[in-house]
């Protein structure tokens, strides 16, 4: 049995419908468009899928989470960002645009990166694309689908043994173990852009996700404070929010438009269980980090610097008016909350995020549901610039970690956990500090283990006497995210593998560590594995997906 915070189970089988229709899934799980299928090359990855970092196949289908003898996962949606599939401004771009070969090419490096399918991406790029509206189809999709496999007319071996499988989607206040031919489902979703529909007739025109820097608002978005205070952080209040006293960057007509669609899904019979509100490109709502290294040019494949996509507009910004209504719609209601996911937001967001909570929601738990750790500490707490980075010196593994603020410095664990939050660890071997020259050979779950043992020794230093290390630490292997997972845990069916042989490197620990309290110690491998590989999750689910 094992539990996810963060995967993308419907999300190759929704890609693979006809765009602009109403899609409807196969209960063949032959078929591409079925949740069930598997693809037939998955762990076979070329040179190029290594060196970009973006793999095809799929990892959290519903044949390999079902191996695990019961699962429940947390399975995200989303309308995927047109920036995805534009490339970076510049003199490459013009002359394709002036040739007419721009869209063309966009979306045949876009089908070479995610596989999706052409026409899906193609209609990405075309203006009607509706960001809610792919999200409600999405929804369906995963709603109404069938929830058991048909085989009958199925003859391929991967599915002989899908035969009394099936998945549920859960209802809030129903959260369970699931049984042992049971895939549960609790959703999510990554990026506010998929809450934006166009609108029309503002005072500064129309306004939809993708037209942002047509705005003349990039100088605003780098210097915007919700209030002009230097103390703002702790200014805010729900009361402010409410009342539209906020410094005006999105306008009022558009938050309306948006906290109208929030209501639309808080009504549905099962609504999401957090939203992470960031995601890779501008969404007007929060600012975000780097996250496409291997695209952006920060770092270098077969040795060149590959400057395709620009993330760089809205990167590191604040959150803005319209970020905080999403913000304050989503917790206000305690009997109908969606929880707010850090993940995908710049660090100055984050820390915005977590004073606004700690003063007007402290109740409300952080969730950061798929990433790693940085291995560093801020200067005064804060981050003001990269010189605020203090790397820790005394952890022999620090210098190893993913060095970029889209994983978490130790105040943001330490937030987390003073939260009573969770933290997923992320399967991609680029985030988990896996480095590029290291031979698959090599490449054994040392470095998952210690993002976990990490994220451990620095709880010891804030839990209550009655809490556990192990408590906050889970799963949220973004299956499915166009990542690059590490070798022998590409697909969730190696899921028991893993936990294996994390096991033996666990044991270890605890017979010589003094970093963590003797109660944690001496709890046993097995019963800390329990905790970390499906316990957490359906507890916290539990307590707050009511």
């Amino acid at each position: 049995m094992y539990s996810d915070l963060h995967c993308h189970s419907f999300l190759r089988s929704f890609e693979r419908t006809d765009p602009g229709t109403t899609p409807v899934m196969s209960p063949n799980p032959c078929d591409d468009t079925s949740v069930w299928h598997k693809a037939l090359d998955a762990g076979d990855l070329t040179d190029m899928e290594h060196a970009i970092g973006f793999i095809g196949y799929t990892q959290a289908d519903f044949t390999d989470v079902s191996a695990n003898n019961g699962a429940l996962v947390v399975t995200s949606l989303f309308a995927v960002e047109d920036g995805f599939f534009e490339l970076r401004k510049g003199v490459v771009s013009a002359f394709l645009t002036a040739i007419g070969m721009k869209n063309l090419l966009e979306a045949f490096l876009g089908r070479l990166i995610s596989k999706f399918k052409l026409e899906q991406i193609e209609y990405t790029q075309n203006m009607v694309y509706d960001y809610f509206d792919v999200l409600m189809k999405q929804v369906n999709f995963m709603m109404n689908g069938p929830k058991a496999p048909d085989t009958s007319s199925c003859a391929d071996a991967l599915y002989s043994n899908l035969p009394g499988v099936q998945y549920e989607v859960v209802m809030p206040g129903a959260v369970a173990a699931p049984g042992a031919q049971n895939v549960k489902v609790l959703w999510s979703i990554e990026g506010g852009n998929s809450l934006w529909t166009t609108v029309t007739g503002t005072s500064s025109g129309d306004w939809d996700c993708r037209n942002f820097d047509k705005k003349n608002i990039k100088d605003a978005v780098a210097k915007y404070r919700a209030i002009d205070d230097p103390n703002y952080r702790n200014l805010l209040s729900p009361a402010m929010i409410s009342a539209h006293q906020l410094t005006e960057l999105i306008p009022w007509e558009v938050c309306d438009q948006v906290a109208a669609n929030l209501t639309t899904l808080k009504n549905l019979s099962s609504r999401p269980f957090f939203i992470t509100i960031g995601h890779h490109f501008y969404n007007g709502m929060v600012g975000h980090p780097s996250s496409l290294q291997p695209l952006t040019g920060d770092t270098k494949v077969f040795g060149i610097k590959l400057h395709l996509l620009d993330q760089s507009f809205g990167c590191n910004s604040d959150i803005t008016n319209l970020g905080w209504v999403v913000i304050n719609e989503m917790l206000q209601d305690a009997n109908n909350r969606i929880l707010v996911d850090v993940k995908h937001m710049s660090i100055i967001s984050r820390q915005s995020y977590y004073a606004f909570r700690k003063n007007n929601y402290p109740d409300v738990p952080i969730v950061f549901s798929h990433g790693a750790v940085y291995g560093a500490s801020l200067q005064h707490g804060i981050y003001t610039s990269n010189a605020d980075i203090i790397n820790n010196t005394t952890d022999d593994q620090a210098g190893n970690f993913y060095k970029h603020d889209v994983n978490l410095f130790d105040e943001d664990i330490k937030e987390i956990v003073l939260s009573n939050g969770i933290i997923g660890i992320e399967f991609d071997k680029r985030i988990n500090g896996v480095k590029a020259e290291r031979s698959d050979n090599d490449l054994k779950p040392d470095m998952i283990w210690h993002n976990m043992r990490y994220i451990a020794e620095l709880a010891n230093t804030v839990i209550q006497p009655a809490q556990s290390v192990w408590a906050f630490i889970s799963l949220g292997t973004d299956y499915d995210g166009i990542i690059n997972p590490m070798p022998d845990f590409g697909t969730a069916d190696r899921i028991p593998m893993l936990r294996t042989m994390i096991s033996g490197l666990l044991t270890t620990y605890l017979a010589t560590t003094t970093a963590i309290n003797n109660q944690d110690r001496q709890m046993g491998a097995d019963a800390i594995l329990d905790k970390i590989f499906f316990q957490n999750i359906i507890d916290f689910a539990a307590k707050y997906y009511k």
